[in-house]
């Protein structure tokens, strides 16, 4: 199904004396990734409405759903950590989430444009909810995987420890 991920080595995948570190490039692409994410979330959410003929037709929430995939995997390929690949999630469901609810809490600072909110409030919203949500879950979930076994992978390479001469003794 999903091909595994190998993330740049970390400091415990480096060679024996030699530390790694992450540049501010690095970082800074991760800062990218993210803002590609939020403005990919604010155009499918604009065009979450659109119609194709009479039927609606909301294509924008699979279009959101590609991007966090890649984000996704983009920032764990930088950077080899599980937080900085959850990062392009966490902002697109606060993003989506703020967009969806402020209104209901009484929030001024909602955009939208001539008077009507930047979110249809249907089944369309509740799509791009559970497409958004499935998909990063099932990315990290992957990628939480493949970091696990290679951890595992790790560790028995290093045989047993302490001198013990097998798992029964």
């Amino acid at each position: 199904m999903t091909a595994a991920v190998e993330p740049s080595p970390g400091p415990e995948q480096t060679p024996a004396g030699a530390v790694a570190t992450r540049g501010a490039a690095d970082w800074l692409l991760v800062a990218f990734c993210c803002l590609l994410v939020v403005v990919a979330t604010l155009l499918s959410l604009a065009f979450l409405p659109s119609y194709l003929g009479s039927t609606p037709f909301p294509i924008s929430a699979l279009v959101v759903g590609v991007v966090l995939v890649w984000a996704i995997r983009a920032c764990y390929k930088l950077l080899g950590s599980l937080w900085a690949a959850s990062a392009p999630l966490l902002i697109w469901f606060l993003l989506v989430g703020y967009l969806a609810f402020a209104p209901y809490l009484g929030s001024s600072l909602v955009p939208g444009y001539f008077g009507y909110p930047l979110v249809a409030r249907d089944w369309r919203l509740t799509v791009q909810l559970a497409i958004g949500a499935l998909v990063g879950a099932g990315v990290l979930g992957g990628i939480w995987g493949d970091h696990l076994a290679a951890k595992i992978r790790a560790e028995q390479s290093e045989g047993p420890r302490g001198g013990a001469a097998g798992p029964l003794t």
